[in-house]
């Protein structure tokens, strides 16, 4: 959104400008009215507020994500996000240990059941791991993440929607979260 405005109580205008690789927003003028704009406004203030660094390093690497063709570039965006926020203490000399170990924990963490927590560390290291690859070139079109197969593609959505979910659990911590 190139520019978001109260236009009057109860109704927000945007005006879209902007598209970014495969995520199209047909120009023109967007009304979000009733329930939308609070929740809204509050997104808004938590995202503009002044982040901690690796909150803000993860929110950049989502937007480049987003605006990312290539599934390989999207996956590596989203993945260094994560990292921004799970390793956070990497620069600590106490913490760098096992980086792979201590992403998928953290991760893993943020997970209600023992369940989930059991199967998203898995998923991380996964990422993790799959992150390393392309980085270190080698060529991937399908993986395995949690047991589904997924192209690339899907993989690179998952690892946004990951991101995504990640920063939303810290956001409102805003300067000072809480890891």
């Amino acid at each position: 959104l190139a520019q978001v405005r109260a236009v009057r109580a109860g109704v927000l205008g945007a005006v879209v400008t902007q598209t970014f690789g495969d995520t199209y927003v047909p120009m023109g003028r967007y009304e979000i009215v009733g329930a939308e704009v609070e929740p809204l406004f509050q997104h808004l203030r938590l995202i503009t507020a002044d982040l901690h660094s690796s909150l803000e390093a993860a929110c950049g690497r989502l937007a480049a994500a987003q605006a990312r063709i290539e599934p390989r570039d999207k996956l590596i965006d989203a993945v260094v996000g994560l990292e921004a926020v799970l390793l956070a203490d990497a620069g600590d000399e106490r913490y760098r240990g096992e980086m792979r170990f201590r992403f998928a924990t953290n991760y893993a963490a943020l997970h209600e059941t023992p369940t989930e927590r059991y199967q998203q560390f898995f998923i991380a290291r996964t990422f993790y791991d799959l992150r390393s690859t392309l980085v270190h070139g080698h060529h991937v079109e399908k993986c395995k993440i949690g047991g589904q197969g997924l192209s690339l593609r899907e993989a690179a959505e998952r690892a946004c929607e990951m991101l995504r979910f990640t920063i939303a659990k810290f956001l409102p911590g805003a300067r000072h979260p809480e890891y």
